[in-house]
Order: C-alpha cells, then structure tokens, then sequence
C-alpha cells in the first residue's frame, strides 16, 4: 500500500502535471537529447511562467491590459505589430507562427513567460500556432459595445518614438515627456469593417481556444479590469489528475461544520471524521489508548496532543480514507495542534473557514435540541421536533454539552485560537460565509473543493 505521504506529495506538488506537461513539449520540440532537455526544462526554466494570448476587436484595450499584466507579473510583452516586423511583413501564416517561435525561445521569454496582443487574427494564424507547438494557458477576450469602441478610437493617440498606445481620457501617460510626443492614431475611418472582421474570424478562434478562453468587459473601471485579469491567471486550469481531498473544516461550534461534512460525505464518499467522535469510540473500545484517554474524557478534561495525533494517524491512514479522502473537523484547536498535524503527513489540502460571528452562533447553538431517546438533533427555528414528542417527559432538550456556559467557553475557546490557526494555515485558508442557508453555503464549499488551489503568483519586484 502507497503511504499516504506519498500520495499527498504528488498532489501537493503537481506531479501528474509536470509529467505531462514535460511529455508534451518532448512530442512537439522532438529534441536530439530527450533526457538532457528535460533536465534542463526541470533546472533552468521558471515555474507556471504565463503564456497569455490577448484578443479583441480594436480600441477595446488590448494592449493597456497586457502592459498592466506584464508589469504586474515580470513577463514579455509582444505585440502583433512587434510580432509582424519581425516577420518583415510576411503575411505568410506559418512564417508568422515560426517567428513567434524563435521570439519565445529568447532568454526573457523562456525565464519570465510572454503575453501576445492581436494575434492570432485569424484561423489559418490559430492553427500554425498549434502546428508549431505554441498553446497559451489562457486567452482574454475583450469586449466592449461597438459605441464604446467608436468613443475610445477618437482619443486613441500613440508614442511617436516607443509606438505605445495611450488614449487622452482613460488612459493617458503619466510622464509629460511622453505626453509631448503624443500624436494621433492610424486612421480610424474603417473601424466599422474592422470590427466585423474580427466578429466574423472570432467564430473560428472560439472554437479552437474554447477551453481556455476568459471574457473580460472592458466598458467598466480599468482597476476592477485589472483585478479580473489578475484573479484568472492565478486560477490554474483543471486537470484530469486525480487526487485525494483532504479537507479540514474549522469554524465555530454552530457554523455548520457537521452540516457541510454530512453532505460532502453524501456528495463525494469522503470520509467524515470528528475528533470528539473518535475519542468517545476508542474510549467505548476499551483499547490501550482508550483507557489513556477515558481519564481526561471522564474528568471532562482536554485529551493531551500526543495521545490525539496518535489517535487521528491511525484513523486517517486506514484505507478508505486514503483511498477515498477525508473531511476533518473538531481538529486542530491550536497552532500547536495544527503543526503536529502537518508533522503526522496528514497536512490538509483544502482548510475551509466557515465564518461566523459569535452572536450568531451563539443564537443558532441556544436553539438546538436533541430526542434523548434517537439521539436526533433538531432546530426550533428550522427543523422543529415533531410536536408529540413535547408531550413526552425528557424526551426533547438540550444537550449536557448545551448549557450557556459550555456554549460561551466553546466559542470563546474557538475564539481564542482563530487568529493562530489562520496565520499558520496562511495562503492555503479558503474562507466561507456560514451565515447563509445550507444550500448556498454548501455551493460555496463545493466550489473550493472541485477547482484547483489559487496558485501563488511571481509578482514583478516581490
């Protein structure tokens, strides 16, 4: 049986993604020495470099966006006039796509990653990219009403000297050097048959890019523009690698954490494990550990942290949790517990706070009651007990563990070590709004699970 370490590296580190990434570069570049470019793909070349292509009818802002980009992420940026120079004006499709080569086998690109403006601007461009191998990661598609395009064209103006596009009133140069160099644009007279051409060979594009094309509004504030962008490339794309969901549900006692397991469970055969569960079963067991532990469970006292990671290894490493994956909660409590976890091989890759705030748990905790005799919870307010069962004495109330002061020193514990828990989990903290109906917060939930971590970007200058 493969330790369950094992299995968390390879996700933890895209294992399945490297290898077939790596494949497919060794089937398109068909090198004289495979194994040498390997090596030297794994030790020279930079990690989730961007490959961006930029699309759009003009004047909708393609190149504003891709400077902002390039700046943010320390990339290259080429645009389709740079790009046809360079092909000395050869309208020739695969010369077009050979030059784009060579341009991206240059040190800057090859170590920083590249965002295209313009190009491919047609199907024949779209398909002797593909032929020489060049597939971006993703394709922005801007658009705008074509009124917004005509405004935008009358105040386009360019750099004489850099050639750099600039527009008078939503985005002029900062530097009056080059505001002293400002001269109008080509002329604009056939915007009309331009924009059609590019609606008419965009038909043709979608389809080839379809699975990686993001469309961006442009007739909306360039700062919320630029968020959009930026939030995209830190989306990595999905991939058919399978992996095991290690999921850790922190929150308040109240928020939902038992709720959200039960239908993940329902949703996905996770494996749902509950620390205070597994301390009252090995207890009821009578094992050695159970014996250890019914000393401090007895006196209502806190189990120590060694006997609960011994506890949690044993169980999260059984088959069907390694097989299937596992949702946690009741677990860590503090950063030392957290930290042990993490030195068991048993880190989470998915931590979910479910946020709620203390008034509000404090209502929802205050309104539960349980059938004494099933072990049934309900809720006055949206799951009420059936009404017979009040006229059964001691039949329906609150849990031992239920009273008002175990209420306050359960959220004041919880409390207490939340800034802890987030500041050790850092980056890998996805956060939840608990205070919606179940549905809505499950939908929440469902959507950190199923689409892949945010990846961190390599920001220029940080």
């Amino acid at each position: 049986r493969i330790p369950p370490r094992y299995v968390d590296y390879t996700n933890k580190h895209s294992i399945f993604d490297i290898q077939r990434d790596l494949l497919k570069r060794l089937i398109i570049s068909k090198p004289h020495d495979p194994l040498q470019y390997l090596i030297d793909i794994l030790k020279f070349e930079a990690v989730n470099k961007p490959s961006i292509f930029i699309l759009g009818p003009p004047c909708v802002g393609k190149h504003t966006l891709a400077r902002h980009v390039a700046q943010k992420l320390g990339c290259v940026h080429i645009t389709v006039e740079s790009l046809r120079q360079d092909a000395f004006g050869q309208p020739d499709p695969n010369f077009l796509a050979d030059t784009l080569r060579q341009r991206l086998t240059e040190k800057d690109c090859e170590t920083g990653g590249y965002v295209l403006t313009g190009f491919p601007e047609t199907e024949a461009e779209a398909k002797a990219l593909q032929t020489t191998g060049i597939f971006p990661e993703l394709v922005f598609v801007l658009e705008a009403p074509d009124g917004v395009l005509k405004d935008r064209a009358a105040g386009k103006v360019i750099d004489r000297r850099t050639k750099e596009p600039y527009h008078t009133l939503y985005n002029p140069p900062s530097d009056p050097s080059v505001k002293s160099r400002l001269v109008p644009a080509a002329d604009v007279s056939d915007l009309d048959c331009r924009i059609a051409e590019f609606k008419h060979n965009f038909i043709a594009l979608s389809q080839i890019y379809e699975d990686i094309i993001v469309k961006l509004r442009t007739d909306q504030a360039l700062g919320d523009l630029y968020t959009q962008a930026v939030c995209h490339i830190s989306r990595p794309p999905r991939t058919p690698a399978m992996w095991t969901p290690r999921v850790l549900l922190l929150g308040f006692s109240g928020s939902g954490r038992k709720t959200v397991a039960a239908e993940l469970v329902k949703r996905y055969s996770l494996v749902s494990v509950h620390c205070g569960t597994l301390i009252r079963r090995e207890v009821l067991r009578e094992t050695k550990l159970g014996n250890a532990m019914a000393t401090y469970a007895n006196a209502r006292l806190a189990v120590p942290d060694d006997m609960l990671i011994c506890l949690l290894q044993s169980r999260l490493s059984e088959l069907d949790c390694t097989l299937r994956g596992w949702v946690l909660y009741g677990f860590p409590r503090s950063r030392v517990q957290a930290k042990l976890l993490d030195d068991a091989d048993l880190a989470p890759n998915r931590v979910i706070f479910l946020n709620l705030s203390h008034a509000d748990a404090t209502a929802r905790l205050n309104v539960r009651l349980m059938d004494a005799v099933t072990g049934d919870h309900y809720d006055t307010c949206s799951n009420p007990p059936p009404p017979k069962l009040f006229n059964v004495p001691g039949r329906i109330g609150r849990t031992p563990d239920m009273q008002e002061c175990d209420v306050n020193y359960k959220l004041t514990r919880h409390a207490a070590h939340q800034d802890e828990l987030t500041e050790f989990y850092g980056q890998r903290v996805l956060n939840v709004n608990a205070n919606k109906d179940v549905d809505t917060v499950f939908e929440q939930v469902e959507a950190l699970l199923v689409n892949k971590m945010p990846r961190q970007l390599h920001l220029a200058g940080k």
